[in-house]
C-alpha cells in the first residue's frame, strides 16, 4: 500500500511495513513469552530466590553472618533489583562490620523504593555512625525520628555524636 505524499512517499513507505512488523512482534511476544515461562525456559528465578532469602533469614538468626551474608550476595546477584535482598544483604553486611558493603545495599534499596521504609534510612544512618560520618549520621537519624516510628521501634536518644560513641541503637 502507498500513498502519494509527495516529497514524504519514501518514508510512508517504510514507516508501514515498520508498523507491521512492530504489530508482529508484539503478537508474537504475546504468543511465544508465556509459552516458554510455562515451559521453565526463563528459569523458575522466584522459588529459587525465596529458598536463598529464608536461608539467609536462618544464618541471620543464628548469628552467622559471613554465611548469611553469603546467601545474600546469591540472590543480590539472581536479581539486583531486588529490594528484600538488598537490605538483607545490607543487615547481614552490617552485623558483619562490612559497613561500606551495607551502604551500597542500602541505597540499591532506596533506588528500588524511593519511598524507603525508615528502617533502611535507621540502618544507613547506623553504617555512617560507625563509619564516623557523624553530620550524615545526625540528619538520617532526625529523618527517621521526624517519620515517628512506631513506640516498640522508637529510639530513645538524640542523634549521636563523635563525643557519645556509646549511644547506639537497640530493639529496632
Amino acid at each position: 500500500m502507498s500513498f502519494d505524499f509527495g516529497k514524504y512517499n519514501v518514508v510512508a513507505q517504510i514507516r508501514f511495513p515498520l508498523n507491521r512488523f512492530a504489530g508482529f512482534l508484539l503478537a508474537l511476544s504475546l504468543v511465544v513469552l508465556p509459552c516458554l515461562a510455562a515451559s521453565g525456559f526463563a528459569g523458575d528465578v522466584q522459588p529459587e530466590m525465596a529458598e536463598l532469602l529464608l536461608q539467609g533469614k536462618e544464618s541471620l538468626a543464628r548469628g552467622d553472618f559471613e554465611e548469611a551474608y553469603q546467601v545474600f550476595y546469591r540472590a543480590f546477584e539472581l536479581d539486583p533489583g531486588n529490594a528484600e535482598a538488598n537490605f538483607l544483604l545490607g543487615r547481614a553486611a552490617t552485623e558483619k562490620g562490612d559497613y561500606e558493603s551495607a551502604l551500597m545495599a542500602f541505597e540499591r534499596v532506596l533506588l528500588a523504593e524511593p519511598v524507603a521504609s525508615s528502617r533502611v534510612r535507621l540502618e544507613m544512618a547506623r553504617c555512617l555512625y560507625r563509619l564516623g560520618s557523624y553530620e550524615e549520621s545526625r540528619e538520617l537519624f532526625r529523618q527517621v525520628l521526624a517519620d515517628d516510628p512506631p513506640p516498640s521501634s522508637r529510639i530513645a536518644l538524640s542523634a549521636p555524636s563523635p563525643r557519645n560513641r556509646s549511644c547506639m541503637l537497640s530493639g529496632v
